[in-house]
């Protein structure tokens, strides 16, 4: 989508909105045969797909809601008074995930970036998370780096790491 087609579009009414929704969900809906769920998180945004699913494709669409354990009991308690919901859970326990990988920091993206950095064997991936990659005229560009703020965790992590 081009610029263009996304400010066309975000000037639309609240009604050529909902009725475009309407119109990209049954498709896709009939493609699969009506084999579809909603993956219902209790946000803002989920439940406004669930509503517009429910009124005007099919009331008796299910739910899925995966409760991780992590959820606020708000929002627990907004699913199960939402009907036809099934509440799956995660196979592995937050607690175990984040002693594995660790807690992402502001985005799953630079936890990656954190992860490869302390586990990596190649300096140049190494390099690239801690300075960025270097651009054609010989400056390093922030791009693919670990954001400043958060490199203080890869380096504390080394110097522990160092035999004296």
């Amino acid at each position: 989508m081009t610029i263009e087609e996304l400010r066309y579009r975000q000037s639309w009414t609240l009604f050529q909105k909902i009725d475009h929704a309407v119109g990209v969900i049954s498709q896709f809906y009939s493609r699969l045969d009506g084999k579809v769920f909603v993956s219902f998180s209790g946000g803002k945004d989920s439940t406004v797909l669930l509503d517009i699913v429910r009124r005007f494709i099919d009331p008796d669409c299910l739910a899925v809601f995966c409760n991780t354990g992590n959820e606020h009991a708000e929002i627990v308690r907004f699913v199960k008074n939402t009907g036809n919901v099934q509440t799956i859970r995660p196979k592995t326990s937050l607690k175990k995930i984040i002693e594995k990988y660790g807690f992402p920091l502001i985005s799953k993206e630079q936890a990656l970036y954190i992860r490869q950095a302390k586990h990596t064997k190649s300096e140049v991936l190494r390099n690239i998370r801690l300075f960025g990659k270097k651009g054609r005229n010989g400056k390093y560009l922030t791009q693919g780096a670990i954001s400043k703020k958060w490199q203080y965790l890869v380096r504390i992590d080394r110097m522990l790491s160092v035999k004296h």
